[in-house]
């Protein structure tokens, strides 16, 4: 197994190179190729000296489907940054949250996994960035789905990876749930309208929403985290009952609480965003402008893609 996926890994990094000498992306698209190629690399080495195990087969399995996402992202590459609305409020979002950033390029593709919801890897390079969207499905493009990208180029903030990057699965779990925090400021209502959708879908699907995981908390955690900090984020009580409305209707969908020893709780969540509440307001959409939304003669379509983005979410 080890050969060819080092050659398929090279092959990859020699594509990004030649589309960067080419003028088609910039050094940060390149370097995100290449350091997830670099791991990859170091991993199939690893597996290749390892014993035939249940754990062998659960590494290997995961090796395989990390390289087809990011062969994904390269033909995403090759066919040049995304013009879609999705990447449209994806660079919004990241410059709400990153404006240090003076160029970015977002690519999106359907990948190959059978992930629920949109999964995004990001580099920074200098004042460059790069963000790739890896899409359950097309019909994230155009619906309110395309919410959840907030609590994706979220994870490119360093509150967020450091706690992500820990080998404490707990610690990683709370991290994702700052992730809610800092993408519902930053997309506003809209990202709560987002969550109550996407639980909907699952459950019409048939299927049940996340109790609890190895990284994740439970989605009645993230919602009632949600809901918990309407008023630390939020200074008007419009804009709270906004997105209260959209998290009522998603904590519906997602079911019970888990028990009080499973952590990390409503409260830890809640802690954390807490003790980064001015961190957090700092990418918060204006409050009087998502006011105007609605009101006779606003003109939703020179705004903002995350203004647009709410323009659509019922009140």
């Amino acid at each position: 197994m080890t050969l060819p996926i080092l050659g398929d890994l090279s092959a990859m990094e020699q594509a990004v190179r030649t589309l960067h000498r080419n003028g088609r992306i910039q050094k940060a698209s390149v370097r995100l190729v290449e350091r997830r190629a670099a791991n990859h690399r170091d991993t199939a080495l690893r597996l290749g000296s390892a014993k035939m195990s249940a754990g062998y087969f659960k590494a290997r399995d995961s090796l395989v489907s990390a390289i087809l996402e990011l062969d994904c992202v390269v033909n995403s590459m090759k066919s040049g940054p995304a013009k879609s609305p999705i990447g449209e409020l994806a660079t919004d979002l990241w410059r709400a949250m990153n404006p240090e950033t003076e160029s970015i390029q977002v690519f999106a593709a359907v990948g190959p996994s059978l992930q629920a919801s949109p999964k995004c890897l990001s580099e920074k390079d200098d004042r460059q960035a790069s963000l790739a969207i890896l899409l359950p499905h097309r019909v994230y493009e155009g619906s309110p789905l395309a919410g959840l990208v907030a609590h994706e180029v979220a994870h490119s903030l360093s509150d967020v990876d450091e706690r992500i990057g820990s080998c404490i699965p707990e610690m990683w779990a709370r991290g994702e749930a700052l992730a809610d925090e800092f993408g519902q400021a930053a997309l506003g209502p809209g990202f709560c309208w987002a969550v109550a959708y996407h639980l909907r879908r699952i459950t019409n699907d048939g299927k049940e929403p996340l109790r609890q995981s190895h990284r994740h908390p439970a989605w009645a955690v993230r919602t009632e985290s949600l809901e918990g900090l309407l008023a630390d984020v939020w200074m008007g009580n419009d804009i709270q009952a906004w997105a209260r409305r959209w998290l009522k209707r998603a904590t519906s969908y997602a079911g019970a609480l888990p028990p009080a020893s499973v952590k990390p709780s409503v409260a830890d969540c809640i802690g954390d965003a807490r003790a980064l509440i001015e961190r957090i307001r700092t990418v918060k959409m204006d409050e009087s402008v998502l006011r105007t939304l609605g009101k006779p003669g606003t003109v939703v379509s020179s705004m903002r893609p995350t203004l647009r983005f709410n323009s659509g979410c019922p009140r």
